[in-house]
């Protein structure tokens, strides 16, 4: 029994349903949007302002002229295009780093799943049309992030994806040992549910050590500094620190990444973010200083306090007034 195809009017209401919701959708979007995107057009002229694709250039600058400094990067195609062998070298060992650690530790979550992946990438070539969108998809994605190796969580995207892989290869080496029947006494399918709950087990275990493991120093100061910043620091006034997010989410005040730049400039961007405070790392004070001219920190920063505990060096910031 076939279905009777739907009447032209049906149809034409269909498509006006579609259209409608797609114009109220494509409505919501520009209202919640238009804030940021008037805020883009006054401070970069540009509704859709990105500095994302910048940066590609990570693993082939000085990491501190390109974060802090104020100089636009160079443009990362003719970058790319002029420096290929640099490229290609960083992207073999990013793709070695991708095997060693950010797939088994990172997006797998241990390394026994390895070998089921292994066998799902192997299933997936020799009969690649199921697995076509996956394949391109993680070809694709190896690719341009190996070129830039920054985080595990580049691979988000594709996390899914691995792990139908690695499942696919599980059932498909699962599958002769649970054709056994039985183990001895004990049926087999109960020793592979048994296996499967040790490995998650043990995965569980390492996940716990590693987080607790994880506790960056600058943390701890800037938890140490909150109630210092808080009450010496108006809402609409900001710190100048390392790793923002720490600061801003402790101390509930602006934060601004350090700025390296010559006096002027510096001071111009103290102002101009009503930057009133400093929190750095003592053991970074050396190499920070190192770039600025003349191999001192500014002179807008003031010292107030340390804690060598904590690794931290607060100053007070005080730019000379507008020439």
């Amino acid at each position: 029994m076939t279905r009777s195809p739907l009447s032209e009017s049906a149809r034409a209401d269909w498509r006006g349903r579609l259209a409608l919701t797609s114009i109220l959708i494509l409505a919501v979007a520009v209202a919640v949007s238009a804030p940021f995107w008037l805020r883009n057009l006054r401070l970069f002229h540009t509704p859709l302002y990105s500095d994302v694709v910048a940066y590609g250039l990570w693993p082939y600058v000085d990491h501190l002229t390109f974060s802090h400094g104020l100089e636009h990067p160079p443009a990362v195609l003719p970058f790319v295009l002029a420096h290929v062998p640099e490229v290609l070298k960083h992207m073999a060992w990013s793709f070695a780093e991708f095997l060693r650690h950010a797939l088994p530790d990172e997006i797998l979550g241990y390394s026994f799943w390895m070998l089921p992946l292994a066998a799902g990438v192997l299933a997936a070539i020799r009969q690649p049309r199921p697995w076509l969108f996956a394949l391109l998809h993680l070809g694709i994605t190896l690719v341009f992030i190996s070129a830039v190796h920054w985080d595990a969580r580049y691979f988000t995207s594709s996390v899914p994806l691995w792990a139908l892989l690695t499942a696919s290869g599980a059932a498909m080496l699962a599958r002769p040992i649970a054709e056994l029947g039985t183990i001895g006494p004990v049926r087999a399918s109960w020793v592979l549910a048994g296996a499967a709950l040790l490995v998650i087990a043990l995965q569980v275990l390492i996940a716990r050590r590693t987080l607790r493991e994880f506790h960056p120093p600058e943390i701890a100061a800037a938890q140490a500094e909150a109630s210092f910043l808080e009450s010496h620091l108006k809402p609409d006034e900001a710190v100048l620190a390392v790793t923002t997010s720490y600061w801003s989410w402790f101390s509930q005040r602006p934060s601004v990444h350090l700025v390296i730049a010559d006096e002027p400039r510096f001071d111009g961007a103290m102002r101009r973010l009503k930057v009133r405070w400093a929190a750095l790392p003592t053991s970074r004070l050396a190499e920070f200083a190192a770039r600025y001219p003349g191999g001192t920190l500014p002179r807008a920063l003031v010292y107030d306090h340390s804690d060598s505990t904590l690794d931290v060096t607060v100053f007070a910031v005080r730019p000379e007034a507008t020439p």
